[in-house]
């Protein structure tokens, strides 16, 4: 899952760079290194969880520039939180801040807005998978995601966000 949301991510950052050229917003800061952003994440895990991975990161220069750091916690075999810090997205974010409006629920999932320390993102969630997720931009520039699977709701990844300083995230924004 991890792997593909990488992916995901630099496709993403490679249609920022072809979107800005297009549509061009303020200039790209360069992105905070990935051993500032993986401060944010060095926080406890809920109760009766674990830190599985140790948080990571990287800092890519080029073609695009990106940093991203992460840590993952496990409870049991089949439980895991994965939290992603992302900065370097540029000009997508403002247009990944329009999702953060959208809801709908159905027999399948439900997908409506959070706040979280007062800033708005998206939360997710699927029943028959026990997957859920909630995404956070941060100041216009970070992308804060944590995802949960095997869980039976979103309430121990809201507790996960509640953690992280996300402050002191949009205080390294600049």
């Amino acid at each position: 899952m991890l792997k593909s949301k990488v992916k995901y991510v630099l496709i993403l950052a490679g249609a920022a760079f072809l979107i800005s050229g297009v549509f061009p917003l303020a200039a790209q800061a360069q992105p905070v290194h990935f051993k500032e952003l993986m401060s944010i994440l060095a926080i406890d895990p809920p109760t009766d969880w674990k830190v599985s991975e140790k948080p990571k990161g990287k800092t890519l220069k080029s073609p695009v520039q990106v940093s991203e750091a992460e840590v993952e916690f496990k409870s049991g075999d089949d439980k895991k939180i994965e939290i992603k810090i992302v900065d370097g997205l540029g000009s997508m974010l403002p247009f990944m801040n329009l999702a953060r409006s959208m809801e709908m629920e159905s027999s399948e999932e439900y997908v409506k807005p959070i706040e979280v320390q007062g800033f708005k993102g998206t939360e997710k969630f699927e029943y028959k998978d026990k997957k859920g997720e909630i995404i956070l931009p941060v100041a216009n520039r970070f992308m804060v995601t944590i995802e949960g699977e095997g869980v039976d709701n979103n309430d121990v990844i809201k507790e996960v966000a509640g953690k992280l300083d996300l402050k002191k995230l949009a205080g390294m924004a600049k």
